[in-house]
């Protein structure tokens, strides 16, 4: 065989041993510029319209990703306090005297402004004013409040029993790197035992992602590895074994993520479970490799372990590359398909650590056991005397002998589970909700659901307002438009609360006319709006509408309050927010357009579900045709795809049925669980194959596959099952679902392969008769034994 002379012999091996060793430790060398990014900004599309927006936004008005403190007093009411407010006071000041924050965007009653008139003139000062907090004080911020009740729902619960400190941070500010500089500034206060502390927000959810990533990428990966290595021995039983396996994986390990280094590509959310993926997938190869050789060497094909060594080699480069080729195209489908750069990352590395695993496997492997394979270890390997007819089939259970005999009934059962599982898979639920990255018990989780739980909403859907050359937002018509369109954002369009430059008017408008806001109307001219702005500039500090509109009244900013940020129940605000902007505002010649972190998820999300199907479709496509290809069959190549097909949809009515969410992680499973799953349909149909070789047919065909394939297939079914399920121990729940579901499809897919093909190619050939009963009498094998 030309195309394996490669392999042939340890003289080639020493040729590929060192210039593999020296690529590997060449980008190993990459992994200390390996970073993490955590940013929801992460998994949007550099090109995508909505991220231009949202930084053109946050350039024009200042805006940034914000940490949210909640303090909790536990009662309503309980604000009203002296010591409640000193609180308030405190954490304000703390937060503003922490680097990384920027001081001039902290927000709680302590900062933000409200508007009175007195003695004709107009006074702009801090709902809680500067000096000693005295019996009266929160009766004064109460009264001030009455004036600005934009901050009821915002800054301070509608209860009283709780209040917010909203801290901006600087742009060259690490999210990752000041949550915990936050938790240990606020800890360090001395406030009353009965007031809790809750930190949230998108900065907050920003910076403790990295510490999930970081915590699952020290954890998981040794774990993972320690499990791969110790199911390794157990199957093989050499320690030889062990330590060849071992430096495939470390190997694999130290050029895929040293690579990701080198090419700047970060740890996502996503690609921090890749690690462990990698060692699942890299202690495959080596599974079937030593299995091979122990199974030479105990048929006694071999006359000793070089003869050995270099047999499995050459019989096994060519299905191992296959089943490398075909887990890339699963891997590569998913990246190709993806808009999201998370997850085209996966992919792409993904497949760089499946094909360096099989470059190592086939080099590194027969080095490492043929230089620390003792007699003793030779002993294991061979187990004993030449393998019996009788041997064989005591080994083969009593229910793969059944199924063996009756085919037929295997393919009905394969298609009752496809019809049901189609069915189940209609229910499956696409949805995304940033939150859920956390557990129940994490604390960013438990403060996002007390602070929406009392205040108008922590997650943002904004507005974005731009008037054309010569006009301006400050039109009483435009004014009077984006007035209602507020009024319908807090009444009927799903919102907790909203706020523009609008409610800076009415509350000075209010103000000088000594009336309360709420019963006072909106300037009926241009020039009373810009008054009333221009006495609120002069009067408070420089900048205090710079997130509401610019100096040249051309932009403006409405922001918008919701206590969800799950895709399923903002994409209807969305809608409905759209189609009033366009009523409202298109007519008269402005642009408005929705915008913020609620729409920017909504948006990298939307085509998640097309996406999914397509990568899934790619990779089936891809699948089919390296299989033809290199099996010299279309219809070898379509048998390739039946496991894996009836996994994926198995797993996918399983999510309908159980409810699971088609989100970003578990998006992933399908293309993955068919570029791993169909390895175990390459390696029955390899053995099929080489049982018609001796002359098989019917029964004695499958019973051939069950015994030549059944251990390393288990073995190799059992390790990417252990390896997945790993995951849940990660610290992130869509990654524990994601790693279940996968492990399911491998499932799926090894049962499928070793109960479906065979009973397939049974009927496919009418039940041939029997040429022989048992493959070990054949004259391939008797005439191959060394005497």
């Amino acid at each position: 065989m030309k195309g394996a002379s490669i392999w042939r012999g340890p003289s080639q091996e020493r040729r590929w041993l060192l210039p593999l060793l020296l690529a590997v430790m060449a980008a190993a060398a990459g992994i200390p510029q390996l970073q993490q990014n955590s940013s929801v900004e992460a998994l949007v599309p550099r090109d995508s319209d909505a991220l231009h927006l949202r930084e053109t936004v946050r350039e024009k008005f200042g805006l940034k990703d914000p940490i949210v403190v909640a303090l909790d007093f536990g009662q309503p009411g309980e604000l009203w306090t002296p010591a409640a407010l000193g609180a308030v006071r405190q954490v304000t000041q703390r937060l503003h005297n922490i680097t990384g924050v920027d001081p001039e965007q902290v927000f709680s009653l302590s900062t933000q402004q409200w508007v009175r008139s007195e003695a004709d003139a107009l006074i702009v000062a801090p709902l809680l004013a500067d000096g000693p907090i005295t019996e009266s004080t929160p009766a004064q911020v109460q009264r001030a409040l009455a004036a600005m009740p934009m901050a009821v729902g915002t800054l301070v619960a509608a209860d009283g029993s709780a209040a917010l400190i909203v801290a901006e941070l600087r742009n060259d500010t690490d999210p990752g790197d000041l949550y915990p500089i936050v938790i240990r500034s606020l800890e360090a206060l001395a406030l009353p035992a009965h007031i809790g502390i809750h930190v949230a927000g998108e900065g907050t959810s920003s910076g403790y992602l990295a510490r999930y990533i970081d915590r699952d990428t020290r954890v998981l990966t040794p774990i993972c590895s320690v499990l791969m290595l110790v199911l390794l021995g157990l199957f093989v039983r050499s320690w030889a074994a062990v330590l060849a396996g071992g430096a495939v994986l470390l190997g694999t390990l130290l050029a895929t993520l040293g690579s990701m280094g080198w090419l700047g590509s970060p740890l996502y959310i996503i690609t921090s479970c890749l690690p462990a993926i990698l060692l699942c997938v890299a202690i495959s190869d080596s599974i079937h490799y030593v299995w091979r050789v122990r199974r030479l060497l105990r048929l006694r094909l071999a006359p000793d372990l070089d003869a050995a060594l270099s047999q499995a080699r050459e019989q096994l480069w060519r299905p191992l590359l296959l089943t490398s080729l075909t887990t890339v195209a699963g891997f590569v489908g998913l990246a190709a398909s993806s808009s999201m750069q998370p997850m085209r990352d996966y992919g792409l590395y993904a497949a760089l650590g499946v094909m360096v695993a099989w470059a190592l496997t086939l080099v590194l492997v027969p080095a490492v056991l043929r230089r620390c394979t003792a007699a003793r270890t030779l002993e294991a390997l061979q187990a004993g005397s030449p393998m019996t007819s009788g041997d064989r089939r005591a080994a083969l259970p009593a229910w793969l002998d059944a199924i063996a005999e009756h085919p037929g009934r295997v393919i009905a059962l394969g298609l009752a589970v496809t019809v049901i599982a189609g069915l189940a898979s209609t229910r499956v639920i696409v949805d995304e909700e940033r939150i859920l990255n956390f557990g129940p018990e994490a604390p960013v989780l438990v403060a996002d659901r007390l602070l929406n739980q009392r205040f108008a909403g922590t997650h943002y859907l904004d507005v974005y307002l731009q008037a054309p050359e010569g006009r301006s937002l400050t039109e009483p018509a435009v004014l009077h438009q984006i007035d209602l369109l507020q009024g319908w954002m807090r009444d009927t369009g799903g919102f907790g609360a909203s706020s523009s430059f609008v409610d800076i008017v009415r509350a000075v408008s209010a103000s000088a006319a000594g009336t309360a806001p709420h019963d006072t109307p909106l300037p009926a001219s241009q020039d009373e709006v810009e008054q009333f702005l221009f006495l609120y500039e002069v009067s408070g500090k420089p900048g205090d509408l710079r997130q509401e509109i610019d100096a040249q009244r051309r932009h403006a900013y409405v922001r918008g309050h919701l206590t969800r940020n799950a895709y399923r129940h903002s994409q209807p605000i969305i809608a409905a927010l759209e189609a009033q902007l366009a009523q409202r505002f298109a007519p008269m010649g402005i642009s408005a357009q929705v915008t913020g972190p609620v729409h920017l998820t909504a948006a990298w999300f939307a085509p998640l579900l097309d996406q999914t199907l397509t990568g899934m479709l790619m990779a089936l496509v891809g699948v089919f045709l390296l299989a033809a290809a290199m099996l010299r069959s279309w219809t070898q190549g379509l048998l390739c795809l039946i496991p894996v097909t009836v996994a994926v949809l198995a797993v996918f009515g399983v999510m309908g049925a159980l409810g699971i969410w088609l989100s970003v992680a578990t998006s992933m499973f399908a293309s993955i669980g068919i570029g791993l799953g169909v390895d175990f349909a390459i390696h029955v149909l390899h053995s099929l194959d080489n049982g018609r070789k001796l002359g098989l047919r019917g029964a004695a065909l499958t019973r051939w596959a069950y015994a030549d394939s059944g251990v390393p297939l288990s073995a190799n079914a059992l390790i990417l099952v252990v390896g997945f399920s790993v995951t849940t121990l990660s610290s992130i729940p869509p990654l524990r679902s994601f790693g279940l579901l996968v492990a399911t499809t491998v499932i799926g897919s090894y049962l499928a392969a070793l109960l479906i093909l065979p009973a397939a190619q049974a009927l496919w050939m009418n039940r041939c008769a029997v040429l022989r009963t048992d493959p070990l009498d054949a004259p391939e094998i008797r005439s191959e034994r060394p005497s």
